[in-house]
């Protein structure tokens, strides 16, 4: 469109400027000049027919606008052009708040915990978690054992990281795990968390090949 208004407009000047000079009169010459000697070389004024631009000029206006009436070619296929297609929206991921973690005063173990699992989980003391329950590193409670958890100190790093693998992470479920026993191989990672952030049902809502999100 861009193009046809400027052919267009660069016609009619043209056709205008060569149609003020075919109206311009003539100017009188000078009255006190004396004709030309024999010494004085001859010129002609004006090289190209007057008639000739006047022509090429009406030319150029027509080609312009035949260019204006002419409709633009449609788009393959026929019909109207193809509107603009808009990139999609990406879905907003709703998030999911990991449960806050409290101390309680006692605690039953599960199926494959133990009770050093415990004290990385709520970042106990190992030595006063065993000596409460009057336990040592030997000991191997079964599940069902009710735990009493100390209410002060910390997890020592003389006996390394609570986190036993880094984390947030993927994991795939095994056969035989529970949600304990996963959070028990993270180490400082609850069970309740787990549920929590893959929106499960419960702790049984789990099956060998199902991708967990470890928060």
């Amino acid at each position: 469109m861009r193009l046809r208004t400027f052919t267009i407009t660069l016609a009619i000047a043209l056709l205008a400027l060569t149609l003020a000079a075919c109206q311009r009169s003539a100017s009188q010459a000078p009255t006190d000049v004396s004709a030309p000697t024999s010494s004085e070389l001859d010129f002609q004024v004006g090289t190209e027919p007057v008639q000739a631009m006047v022509d090429d000029a009406v030319k150029a206006t027509e080609t312009a606008f035949a260019m204006l009436t002419t409709p633009l070619p449609e788009q393959a296929g026929g019909g109207a052009p193809a509107a603009t297609v808009e990139p999609p929206v990406p879905t907003a991921v709703p998030f999911i708040a990991t449960p806050q973690l409290s101390l309680p005063a006692t605690y039953a173990l599960q199926n494959g915990e133990w009770p050093i699992c415990i004290a990385r989980r709520y970042n106990l003391d190992i030595g006063a978690l065993f000596q409460a329950n009057g336990l040592n590193m030997n000991s191997k409670p079964a599940a069902g054992a009710v735990l009493t958890l100390p209410q002060s100190g910390s997890w020592s790093s003389a006996y390394g990281a609570r986190a036993l693998k880094p984390h947030p992470a993927s994991y795939t479920v095994q056969a035989g795990d529970s949600i304990y026993t996963i959070a028990c191989a993270f180490g400082d990672v609850s069970p309740e968390a787990i549920i929590a952030v893959n929106q499960l049902s419960g702790p049984g809502d789990i099956s060998a090949g199902k991708t967990l999100q470890i928060p």
